[in-house]
């Protein structure tokens, strides 16, 4: 008897360690002017079946006139980045969660650090350019420089560092493939001759006929998806096609990518592609399921004003295609407004409106019965990040 007393102390001792707390970020993208005031920017603790505000951001990124821009999670850096405007800002979320670090570009005399674009992640760093409006030497125009997270210095690097981009499908990079070339160019300099390629290369069978600008929609330690190019629904109740060539790092191995909607929202999770069906531009007078619910929460803002503007129709269905294995998940929520937030240690959380559930992946194959964690009419359809820790 006591032998067995002593099993189930260690047990639930072992469990208490491994415990990971969830945590979940709320935010709307440059809406503020849909709002009479501006929309809430908070990060929230999941704890018994509640969400808890472990901190308000609002104040510091709608602080005089500007707008949040952009919020970028970067799983495997374990980061996530904030842009308002011009004022940049992040996240380490295996540290100091309760407070944004804001990164002020460190640019030097003569050149302009009021850069519009994102900062990009590159080999742990985040990078910003300098710009030269004087400068007459076409490889003079840009500095880049890139900040230690950690010790907050900040370097300069060469152009050629941007062929280690870090894109997790939440941003993306424009590149440019040439006739029978199997290198893959980096615009990010005036001087064409000198651009920087990507650190990976195309096989023969994807070289182009001729010249191809396009979309690096993922480049991590995983995988790289490049965009070919999309197709319009052929019927009424069609979605369309994304087309896209993956090269799995693990595999070292190259193939065609076909995904359901000609414009999914993807995003990767280690070697998972996930997202969901979305098809852009063909008929904005489709109304994405679930409308109903969506009204009755009386939301100043929401999805459905985010779908028209755009002219987006969303039929609700989510996917996981795994870049290793082959192997793809879907299933239809019934929600327009549905979206994978996380996946990890096999279990992935997703959002359906208002309601997140976890359920696990079977096998690489299938998913088990979800688990409904909260339900929130008015917190949860502004939750689109997800992390542990």
């Amino acid at each position: 008897m006591k032998k067995q007393i002593f099993i189930l102390t260690i047990t639930l001792f072992c469990n208490s360690i491994n415990a990971q707390q969830l945590f979940f970020i709320r935010g709307a993208i440059d809406n503020a002017t849909y709002f009479n005031a501006p929309p809430s920017v908070q990060l929230l603790s999941y704890e018994k079946d509640s969400l808890i505000t472990v901190n308000d951001y609002t104040d510091l990124l709608y602080s005089k006139h500007q707008q949040l821009k952009s919020i970028i999670h970067y799983p495997e850096l374990n980061i996530v980045y904030f842009r308002a405007d011009l004022r940049f800002f992040f996240l380490k979320t295996d540290n100091d969660i309760r407070t944004l670090t804001e990164i002020v570009p460190n640019c030097p005399a003569n050149y302009d650090s009021s850069n519009p674009f994102e900062l990009k992640a590159i080999r742990g760093y985040l990078t910003y350019d300098c710009f030269n409006p004087d400068a007459t030497n076409n490889k003079d125009v840009f500095l880049y420089t890139k900040v230690n997270l950690t010790t907050n210095e900040h370097t300069a690097i060469d152009a050629y560092d941007y062929g280690y981009i870090y894109l997790t499908g939440t941003s993306s990079q424009n590149i440019i493939l040439y006739p029978n070339d199997k290198k893959i160019y980096i615009p990010i300099i005036a001087d064409t001759i000198n651009r920087p390629t990507l650190s990976v290369e195309l096989p023969t069978e994807f070289l182009v006929e001729k010249k191809k600008r396009t979309i690096l929609r993922i480049n991590d330690e995983f995988q790289t998806l490049i965009t070919v190019g999309s197709s319009k629904p052929n019927k009424e109740d069609d979605y369309g096609l994304y087309d896209g060539i993956l090269y799995n790092k693990k595999n070292n191995h190259w193939s065609e990518i076909h995904l359901k909607g000609n414009a999914p929202k993807i995003e990767a999770f280690e070697d998972w592609i996930t997202g969901y069906v979305r098809d852009v531009n063909v008929n904005a007078n489709r109304v994405s399921p679930g409308k109903e619910d969506r009204d009755k929460a009386e939301l100043s803002y929401c999805f459905d004003d985010w779908a028209f503007n755009n002219g987006v129709y969303v039929p609700g269905f989510l996917f996981l295609f795994n870049t290793s294995t082959g192997n793809y998940i879907e299933w239809e929520t019934g929600q327009g407004d549905s979206e994978i937030l996380l996946i990890h240690d096999n279990i992935v959380y997703y959002r359906v409106f208002d309601e997140i559930y976890k359920s696990s992946i079977i096998e690489g194959e299938k998913l088990a019965q979800p688990q409904l964690l909260i339900k929130d009419n008015q917190i949860v359809p502004f939750i689109h990040w997800a992390f542990l820790r």
